[in-house]
């Protein structure tokens, strides 16, 4: 994982799957379970969609979505 211009490395996660209003994200190696609103995703997420996640602030930030699977 290649650091950011902040020197603060980004995390790759997938949505796994929706409920009660939240993304469940399952994140890094560990496949951390990470719970995000829906209204905090960027546009265009679904089931299986690869995020850009901030896990280092609270509550944690989906930055974006990307294209090649968390790599």
């Amino acid at each position: 994982m290649l650091p950011d211009p902040s020197g603060i490395a980004q995390d790759h996660g997938v949505i796994e799957r929706f409920e009660d209003g939240a993304a469940v994200i399952r994140v890094g190696p560990s496949q951390m379970p990470v719970h995000l609103p829906v209204t905090d995703l960027p546009n265009g997420c679904e089931v299986g969609s690869w995020l850009v996640l901030d896990l280092q602030i609270t509550p944690p930030l989906a930055l974006h979505l990307t294209a090649n699977g968390g790599a």
